[in-house]
């Protein structure tokens, strides 16, 4: 019961992460709050030749803050793109690579790639600032001369793609959970079918040796009553 009831909570999580991240890239835009003097970070997943292009917002507010970019490949630490001490800046980079189909017809691998946030505060009014920032990027292929707003629109269904693919590993892991938990019932169930049967034999063997103590010991009781002439 105990293994069950995990498996189902981690149903409802997978579940409602996969509604939040769901619900997340299909916004035009990501908007995240930096930790005071730290750094956030965010992955996404692009195939390989494309060119990525974005632009990042610090939201205004007290207190002199600036935030470093860095972009860089989780695979290997390429960095792709990277400035320091920005308030607003585009970005534009090249995944290396190709992303035709191979000669047996199978589609590249995702790059999975990092864009982290630095936060530089200077004065102790900028430390205590809430500051947001804005991160908003869409990939297209080289030489495509559609309108920004149509390739914005495929960047966000090749994030739902990403989250689908890794929506479906996570319940592949549960899957496997679940058929773990169940052999271990079986084998449970199995292990005390065996024990309740050796407990029946024992017992049935206790009965019987009982009754035939018994029965020994009123017959030895019988000869010694007759041996001493009381019957």
């Amino acid at each position: 019961m105990v293994g069950r009831r995990r498996v189902w909570v981690s149903l409802g999580l997978i579940l409602g992460g996969f509604l939040v991240v769901c619900c997340e890239g299909v916004s035009e835009e990501i908007k995240f709050e930096v930790p005071k003097s730290s750094s956030r970070c965010i992955l996404d997943g692009f195939a390989p030749g494309l060119i990525v292009k974005g632009e990042i917002l610090l939201t205004d507010g007290p207190g002199d803050v600036h935030v470093d970019i860095f972009v860089s490949k989780v695979k290997g630490g390429a960095v792709l793109f990277s400035k320091r001490s920005i308030a607003h800046e585009a970005f534009k980079f090249t995944l290396p690579g190709s992303n035709e189909r191979d000669s047996q017809g199978n589609i590249p691998q995702r790059e999975i790639v990092r864009f982290c946030v630095i936060q530089r505060s200077k004065g102790s009014a900028a430390v205590e600032a809430r500051r947001e920032v804005v991160l908003k990027y869409y990939s297209e292929k080289p030489g495509d001369k559609r309108n920004e707003s149509v390739k914005s629109n495929e960047t966000r269904l090749d994030r739902l793609a990403v989250t689908l693919d890794t929506v479906m590993e996570m319940f592949d892991g549960v899957s496997e959970g679940i058929e773990m938990t169940a052999q271990m019932e079986r084998q449970v169930y199995e292990q005390s079918e065996r024990t309740s049967k050796a407990v029946v034999i024992y017992s049935v063997f206790s009965c019987v040796f009982l009754i035939l103590s018994g029965v020994y010991r009123v017959y030895l009781a019988k000869n010694d009553l007759k041996r001493l002439k009381l019957i």
